[in-house]
């Protein structure tokens, strides 16, 4: 139930943070424009007045492909080198974007600021630039130790394998373990995020360990969170593959469409995202702040106990406290000066 709260709550949280999604939309699609005024640039130079272009626009043709790479092999290498340092110029910018974002959705009742927005980005980037160092080590290590694991694990599965049926069916399982591992990874990365802004934390690797407990600890939820929204994002990816296959790019008019579905595809992408982090706080805050068990015993008061000696629940915030008490405690009231009075006995007569 946890699981399915924190999914709609950070559904409705997402589709009331339009101003926060047109933003990181907008910094997607200016990535995606100098990504792609590369790849122009380059085609556009090497065999932009062929007509071999066509044939690839139709759909994949391997032999065009094969001998665009066979002659400008050494162009494409030096477009991806600078594909690389694209990269991890966006992962330093989704860094700093991170904590104006999680800021932004922990008060989503609050009106979006620009302001506030790149004031949070920069609060926060140089301690999720310490996380992103981290997880990438323990990315690093765990890849490395799982991927000799499952690869020893193909091998003795596979050896003595009667047909190709098996061998792919064990590399396609052992391929989505290892996912599966890096999405742990990365749903810690993020929870350590969230616990970041939440909890205004300074010791990133406290606050790392923090959110691999919190993963481990709330297995199902975090889980059963993390792949509703894959769910999700993998039936839109379907979905825009069957339009691309029905519609095509063949002429103009087709471009265009597709165009504006790809672009409806990028924008469900970020959507997807916000919604991810806006559940992550929700099970965050809901998850974290529940309260311990209280002991099952009760306390006995002799009649004449003395009025310190009242209990009081523990669990009560401060304010019904202090009213508990004052409803339990009462003055005792002075004691009053008593006079005996010595009776008269009646004389007797002579």
């Amino acid at each position: 139930m946890k699981t399915l709260h924190a999914l709609t709550t950070g559904i409705h949280t997402t589709n009331r943070s339009f101003r926060l999604i047109a933003l990181l939309y907008s910094v997607n699609l200016l990535i995606a424009a100098i990504l792609a005024w590369g790849f122009h640039s380059v085609l556009t130079r090497t065999i932009g007045d062929s007509m071999s272009l066509e044939n690839l626009v139709k759909g994949f043709d391997y032999t065009v492909y094969s001998d665009y790479l066979f002659k400008y092999g050494g162009r494409i290498t030096a477009l991806l080198s600078q594909i690389s340092w694209l990269i991890f110029f966006y992962l330093l910018l989704n860094t700093l974007l991170g904590g104006g974002t999680i800021a932004s959705l922990k008060d989503s009742n609050n009106r979006f600021s620009m302001s506030s927005f790149f004031e949070n980005c920069g609060a926060y980037f140089f301690r999720f630039l310490r996380l992103l160092l981290i997880f990438a080590v323990i990315l690093i290590l765990i890849g490395f130790v799982s991927s000799m694991a499952f690869g020893i694990l193909y091998s003795v599965l596979a050896s003595n394998a009667v047909s190709e049926v098996w061998p792919i069916v064990c590399a396609v399982i052992l391929f989505l373990l290892f996912l599966f591992v890096v999405m742990l990874i990365v749903m810690m990365a993020d929870y350590a995020k969230v616990a970041t802004v939440v909890d205004d934390a300074q010791s990133m690797l406290k606050t790392s360990w923090q959110g691999i407990k919190f993963v481990f600890r709330h297995f199902p939820s975090t889980v059963g969170l993390q792949s509703s929204m894959i769910i999700l994002l993998l039936i839109a990816v379907v979905a825009y593959l069957i339009l691309e296959n029905q519609i095509g790019m063949s002429t103009t008019l087709a471009i265009l469409t597709m165009f504006i579905i790809q672009q409806a595809s990028v924008g469900f992408k970020v959507w997807s995202r916000v919604a991810t982090v806006a559940g992550e706080i929700n099970l965050f805050d809901a998850l974290e702040s529940e309260p311990a068990v209280p002991s099952m015993q009760t306390a006995t008061t002799a009649p004449t106990q003395e009025p310190s000696a009242v209990a009081i629940d523990p669990m009560l915030p401060v304010a019904q406290t202090q009213l508990a008490w004052k409803k339990r405690v009462t003055k005792r009231p002075a004691a009053r000066k008593v006079t005996v009075r010595r009776r008269k006995s009646p004389r007797k007569p002579k």
